[in-house]
Parts: structure tokens; C-alpha cells; sequence
């Protein structure tokens, strides 16, 4: 369910006597990205305890045209002794922590178990880099010790004590911690990227131009005729403009990682430049 203009999926259920509606609802966008995993919903059929019974999912379109939503993986089994929790989301993301929320699970009686992976390991099979335990009737948390720039999934058990157990993990939601903030004095020469001829992230720096007109990276020449320096101020590599894409007036842009200044008495910024006139 993701789009800016999602609408309402109900879930009707028939038992023979007519439909009972929106005995489940799920309302306006879930993911934010086409990409983002699903999630998994539990609907609960007690009420239609040992009746035959038809389910009808009515979704609703919302004001627009990205309102696209979809289903997949219908079972109808017993229910878990131990339900799995719902409404993970991910906020407040900084360089080494992340808030997460969730549901509140009544049967969850010993807490929550918060686990954060690194970007595609197997939750089944790999150790979780970070484990977060939380008390009963707990719906958010801080998880701490993240390393800055790096992208992670993290999902949720609910741990129902000891006669049901653990749930099964929830849907993972990805989240990526923001750039560390550098302490001046503070250098980069650019020696650490690979020259390619496309800027990579690095030490958080980022290229963000719009355009074909680009900051790259040279361990020589630009590569154009006539223009640009044939070699680095010092070292081997060098970030330069090419100026063979685009068009007059656009601009390329590229911005560095926050640099803390506040220990230097007069600071001041020095860069090397290179204009072929």
C-alpha cells in the first residue's frame, strides 16, 4: 500500500448469513517506497468459530491514481499461541540510534524483542547486530549503538512468556543512520575513491546534482580536450566538473558532511582550484 493516495483495503467475512464488514481495515499508505518490504496482517475469525465462511477484500481507491494496493499469501490457519506484533515503524533516525514504534500486543506478557540487522542479512539465520529488550505495554523505543551512514532492517517479536513463547518476527522495516559529524581540523584529498569518472559517496560527502552535469573523479585528465588540469594538486585523484554533458547554467552541486568548527579560534575553509583559461 504504498502511494500519496491510497485508500481503505476492507476485509468483509460471510458466514452464510451475510457479509459482515470491516471486520479488518487497513486505511491510507503503509510503505513508503516500492521497494519496502510487505507487511503481514492477522485477522481474527473467533467470531466465525466453526462456521464456513467467504472473505471478500474491498479496496477502496483513494483520491488519485497512486492508490495501486495489493495482497498476496492468503492462509487461514490457527491462530499463533503467540501473536506476531504489528505497526513497526521506524522514526527520528540520527547518526547512531533510530525510534521505533509498533502496536501494543496484550500477549505479549514478558515484553518485546527489538532486533536490528545489517542491510540483507537473513533474520532466520544471521546475528542481529543490535537486540533491544522491552517491557509489557511498550510501544516505541530508542535503539542505540548504530553506526553512522549504514542501512539496517529491524524488526519485532513479541514474547508471550513461558507457555506460548516467542511470536515469529514481524516484517522488517529498512531504515539508514545519517552521517557522523566530523570535528575540525578536518582534511579529504579524495584518495579513498576509485576513479571512474562517477563520484560515490564518501566520508559523506554527496553528489546531488540534477543533471547530467556532474562532479566526478579523475586520477588523471578530465578526459576533455583542452580543458581542466592533466593531474592532482597532491596525490593521485582529483573531483572535476565535465562539462561535456548539459548545458549552459546548469549547475553541479556537491555538499560535505557536517563539520563541527566550534574548537577552532578563526576557522576558515581552504580549497585548491583549478580554472584552464
Amino acid at each position: 500500500m504504498f502511494g500519496a493516495d491510497m485508500g481503505i483495503l476492507h476485509v468483509d467475512v460471510d458466514d452464510g448469513s451475510g457479509y459482515v464488514l470491516d471486520v479488518f481495515t487497513i486505511t491510507g499508505q503503509q510503505q513508503t517506497a516500492d521497494v519496502d518490504p510487505w507487511t503481514e496482517n492477522i485477522v481474527d475469525l473467533s467470531a466465525f468459530a466453526g462456521a464456513t465462511v467467504t472473505v471478500k477484500f474491498r479496496g477502496e481507491r483513494g483520491a488519485g491514481f497512486t492508490s495501486d494496493m495489493a495482497i498476496d499469501d492468503v492462509s487461514f490457519v490457527e491462530a499463533p499461541s503467540c501473536f506476531t506484533p504489528t505497526g513497526l515503524t521506524v522514526t527520528n533516525t540520527s547518526n547512531d540510534s533510530v525510534d521505533v514504534t509498533w502496536d501494543d500486543n496484550p500477549g505479549a506478557l514478558d515484553g518485546y524483542v527489538i532486533l536490528v540487522f545489517n542491510d540483507g542479512d537473513d533474520p532466520l539465520v544471521d546475528a542481529p547486530v543490535v537486540t533491544s529488550n522491552e517491557p509489557a505495554g511498550a510501544t516505541s523505543a530508542t535503539v542505540s549503538g548504530l553506526l553512522a551512514n549504514s542501512t539496517y532492517q529491524v524488526y519485532i517479536q513479541a514474547d508471550c512468556g513461558a507457555a506460548d513463547g516467542l511470536s515469529l518476527l514481524s516484517s522488517g522495516q529498512s531504515f539508514t543512520t545519517l552521517c557522523a559529524v566530523f570535528v575540525a581540523p578536518y582534511f579529504n584529498d579524495f584518495e579513498n575513491l576509485t576513479p571512474s569518472n562517477a563520484f560515490v559517496e564518501e566520508d559523506c560527502w554527496i553528489e546531488t546534482s540534477l543533471g547530467a552535469y556532474t562532479w566526478d573523479v579523475s586520477g588523471a585528465g578530465t578526459g576533455s580536450f583542452n580543458t581542466g588540469p592533466d593531474q592532482a594538486f597532491s596525490g593521485t585523484n582529483f573531483l572535476f566538473t565535465e562539462a561535456s554533458s548539459g548545458a549552459q547554467g546548469d549547475e553541479a552541486f556537491l555538499v560535505s558532511p557536517l563539520i563541527d568548527v566550534s574548537a577552532l579560534n578563526a576557522p576558515v575553509f581552504v580549497i585548491q582550484c583549478s580554472v584552464h583559461l
